[in-house]
């Protein structure tokens, strides 16, 4: 089968039908591999705020912050020189705890009502691989930080979770906590994944990895009381291992 070179577009499915994601799918180049890249058009882009946070400069954008709860190491949770600007979260080899966030420091205010819309690209570079069963990374949403993340109220996040190197997926509205779904997708070492989040029906949260659908969750519980922020947390119990995370950018959307 030919492969597609034009653009196709399918709607959300929101109630007011203004949002569709564009999907083109570019020619596979000489070694076989082909690019997929999404935009996403709106019909009444004045019913739409969007915040895109990348790391390019010296410091971290306005609205995100870290937390840091290592007592004897050193971890780094710095931006770095890398093309287009990385985010980095890199733990030391001290054998400790360390939990390392990248968030907006609990300021809430992605709204689960107004159709939001989140994506994160982002590598590990594994010191193993996979991991041991004291460590862990989630990137998505969530309600105010807890270290241990299962207890957070609220949140819709894609996990990596002790040994194993698949990409889970789950949510949380307060009700129904909807954990460890398996997206069928392994986490591939040091190299970046695009991974998405679509909560414009929160009774089936949409969650997207490399423009493929993996799986859906309930959340409708959320409501406008319920605020979300942008949530990355890497986490070590203990051990000497020096996991390496980047981020490239963070992606919000959602009605005015």
């Amino acid at each position: 089968m030919a492969r597609p070179n034009a653009s196709t577009t399918r709607p959300l499915g929101t109630a007011r039908g203004v949002i569709h994601r564009r999907v083109h799918a570019v020619p596979a180049d000489a070694a076989g591999l082909s690019n997929i890249k999404r935009a996403r058009t709106f019909a009444h882009p004045g019913d739409r705020r969007s915040w895109l946070y990348t790391f390019e400069g010296a410091a971290l954008p306005d609205a995100l912050t870290t937390q840091d709860t290592s007592s004897g190491g050193s971890p780094t949770l710095a931006t770095i020189s890398a093309s287009g600007g990385q985010f980095q979260i890199l733990q030391d080899n001290t054998d400790e705890a360390q939990n390392l966030t990248l968030y907006a420091g609990d300021k809430l205010f992605i709204d689960p009502t107004k159709n939001p819309y989140v994506e994160i690209k982002f590598k590990v570079d594994f010191d193993t691989l996979p991991w041991s069963a004291d460590q862990r990374l989630v990137a998505g949403v969530g309600s105010g930080r807890d270290a241990t993340l299962d207890d957070m109220t609220s949140n819709a996040w894609f996990r990596i979770d002790g040994a194993s190197a698949n990409i889970l997926f789950e949510s949380d509205d307060g009700t129904t906590d909807d954990d460890d779904n398996d997206s069928g997708v392994d986490i591939v070492d040091d190299t970046f994944v695009v991974v998405g989040i679509d909560m414009s029906n929160l009774a089936a949260v949409e969650f997207w990895i490399d423009d493929a659908l993996v799986g859906t969750t309930d959340a409708s519980q959320l409501s406008s009381s319920t605020l979300l922020q942008p949530f990355i947390e890497m986490q070590k119990d203990a051990g000497t291992e020096t996991e390496d995370l980047r981020v490239a950018y963070i992606l919000v959307e959602q009605d005015a």
